[in-house]
């Protein structure tokens, strides 16, 4: 039974080939992000010092992200199905932690790229501050076609744009609407406006995160 571990620095696309491994095999996606979303929820006393870690740039406690990847490992989906873990390790403590736990994978994906592209990359990745889902700017369509046509037709009358909405949405995100790519996700247009910056995809955030996976 496959059990694969993605690691890279930030923004090399952990998360996405995760999932696309989970779709195409059937594996378990098991993200340490969602895990501690559930812990968050669970426990609403933790959110406040988790989120001070990550907006930190700095890496929530192990004590924290270990129990929960083994209790979530250890489960009757993962153990017949196989798993994909996004997020964890990224440094030889929490390697050494896996041993400990005796989690160990058929599979290692290594991923890598620049500093440069890490921060370029995490610049244009947005949240949706009332669900905590992350998108990338450049790859978003909108999901009503009939908003797509009237977007085009008003595309530079700021006045039709703040008509249907878009007056004070990202540039970026609106030169991508323009181009309805087809290989995009779609998106609807109350999930735009509720998209905000992830604070610890700053630019020194980023550099600090990427310093951290060199180590």
């Amino acid at each position: 039974m496959p059990n694969v571990i993605i690691v890279g620095p930030p923004g090399s696309g952990k998360t996405t080939q995760a999932r696309l491994l989970s779709y195409v095999y059937g594996l378990v996606c098991v993200s340490t992000s969602d895990l501690l979303k559930g812990k968050c929820a669970e426990y609403p006393h933790l959110q406040k010092e988790i989120q001070r870690h990550i907006e930190s740039g700095n890496m929530v406690p192990d004590q924290i992200l270990s129990s929960l990847i083994e209790m979530r490992l250890k489960q009757s989906d993962c153990q017949m199905n196989g798993w994909v873990l996004d997020g964890f390790p990224s440094n030889e403590l929490q390697v050494n932690l896996l041993r400990a736990m005796q989690i160990k994978p058929s599979h290692v994906i290594l991923l890598d790229q620049p500093e440069s592209d890490s921060v370029t990359k995490l610049r244009y990745r947005k949240i949706d501050i009332a669900t905590g889902n992350h998108y990338n700017l450049k790859m978003l369509r909108l999901s009503d076609q009939n908003l797509v046509r009237a977007l085009k037709e008003a595309q530079n009358d700021t006045a039709k744009l703040q008509k249907f909405g878009f007056g004070n949405i990202d540039k970026d995100l609106l030169n991508t609407l323009y181009m309805d790519n087809s290989q995009a996700d779609p998106i609807d247009v109350a999930v735009i406006k509720r998209l905000g910056p992830c604070p610890e995809d700053q630019g020194v955030i980023v550099k600090k995160r990427y310093a951290i996976w060199k180590m």
